[in-house]
């Protein structure tokens, strides 16, 4: 997190968006897709921000589609 701040500050809004980028790809926490959201909006691109939500909503349901099968799979072994 602190990197994508520092080139914030230090490059161009290219190069942090970039990093951003990358970071998604690792399928990170809440707080990252929200800092990459908030990031966008500051800089008032909006249709990108509304991109990654959507990015961001399929990834948290995919993962809660996940937890389920899951949580079936071992409720199944238990019986």
């Amino acid at each position: 997190m602190c990197y994508v701040i520092s080139m914030r500050h230090f490059y161009a809004c290219t190069g942090a968006r970039q990093v951003f980028e990358r970071w998604m790809e690792w399928e990170p926490e809440e707080q990252a897709w929200h800092s990459y959201i908030n990031f966008e909006l500051r800089y008032k691109e909006l249709n990108r921000a509304r991109v990654i939500y959507e990015k961001y909503i399929l990834y948290v349901s995919m993962l809660y589609i996940h937890r389920v099968r899951k949580k079936k799979v071992l409720l199944y072994f238990c019986l």
